[in-house]
């Protein structure tokens, strides 16, 4: 069931598996405003429907990990993560290794700035992902 979708982004959650899905675009030529607000849909989807698991791709979603206004937008929206009762979030990486490498050191840095309760583990192929995600609930 698609729960939300904007010009960004589909929100999509399993009601068998409860696990929220997302695709992430290419965000390189994306106004921050519309970063901003399609991030905080996705936060309030989160916490309104209590989702506990995400699988979030990235492997199409790129973006300038150095511009400071883009890494507060990513900081304060992993802060609302942390208000929800999300338990893991699964990320599959894009195959190239600088996109791989600036993801995954981005959010190891700020899973230990913001000491998220949640856990984050990523993934090459959907498969794994999905397999961590649904194991021992």
């Amino acid at each position: 069931m698609i729960l939300e979708e904007d010009s960004l982004m589909h929100f999509r959650y399993d009601t068998i598996t409860h696990i929220l899905s997302t695709t992430w675009p290419d965000l390189t030529h994306t106004p921050m405003p519309e970063i901003e607000d399609t991030l905080e849909k996705l936060a309030s989807n989160i916490q309104y429907y209590d989702v506990r698991y995400m699988l979030a791709d990235h492997r199409t979603g790129y973006a300038i990990l150095g511009e400071d206004k883009y890494k507060k937008l990513i900081e304060n929206y992993h802060r609302r993560l942390a208000e929800t009762n999300l338990e893991k979030v699964a990320r599959i990486l894009p195959e190239e290794p600088a996109w791989e490498y600036l993801i995954a050191n981005n959010t190891k840095k700020l899973q230990k700035k913001l000491r998220l309760k949640f856990k984050i583990r990523f993934f090459n192929h959907k498969t794994d992902a999905m397999a961590w995600l649904q194991e021992a609930k």
